[in-house]
């Protein structure tokens, strides 16, 4: 298997930070990388950040990027596009889009502002029509700093739970790790990659601003 097929029928994937030594013994911020692992632990994607040392210095964990997510074949699986725009509260970006090779767009995680909690729709990069609702825990819409730092987004359609994504300490590795837990088995892979990206897109508008 290749590109996003690499998520067909896993129950979940688990997104983890590689941390730079650099940059724990200065102030620069560098560009992030991941690895993303199925629930075995097999490394399934790496992902590497590609934006500049001055949006990365000015505009923190807001900041406009590309995100490469590259298979175990080393070729790129899916591409993240996200742009500098802030939204009305804090720091909710306008949207991320999804794209796959050799430039097809999948989709795009679009920010509702809400009142009391955060809200994004996936949208079908064909149609632009809302496949999946995403909502953050309750009386954080203001503020990304609202939420605590173990957090959960649920990801509905139709009334029904699809799938979900939280942020934990695990003690084994004494890291945070994004976790995406597929609750509809029938997910489709697209499904699943867009639920990733969006996944991806919580880790910087609100986990980052908890470490």
């Amino acid at each position: 298997m290749t590109g996003f097929d690499f998520l067909t029928e896993l129950p979940s994937v688990h997104i983890e930070q590689t941390f730079e030594l650099n940059e724990s013994l200065t102030s620069v911020s560098s560009e992030n990388r991941y690895t993303v692992r199925s629930p075995l632990g097999d490394a399934i994607y790496s992902a590497s950040e590609s934006s500049t040392s001055r949006n990365r210095l000015l505009c923190g964990a807001g900041r406009p990027f590309q995100m490469h997510i590259l298979d175990k074949t080393h070729q790129e699986a899916i591409l993240l596009r996200k742009p500098l725009a802030l939204g009305a509260f804090c720091c909710h970006p306008v949207n991320l889009e999804v794209w796959i090779p050799p430039g097809n767009l999948l989709g795009r995680i679009v920010n509702s502002p809400a009142f009391l909690k955060p809200e994004y729709f996936i949208q079908d990069g064909v149609t632009g029509e809302p496949t999946f609702c995403i909502e953050g825990p309750e009386n954080s819409g203001f503020c990304c700093f609202c939420l605590p730092k173990e957090s959960f987004f649920k990801i509905h359609s139709g009334g029904d739970l699809r799938a979900s994504i939280d942020h934990k300490w695990i003690a084994g590795k004494s890291q945070y790790t994004t976790n995406v837990y597929f609750s509809d088995t029938k997910l489709s892979a697209k499904d699943r990659a867009l639920i990733l990206g969006a996944a991806f897109l919580m880790e910087y508008m609100y986990f980052q601003t908890r470490l």
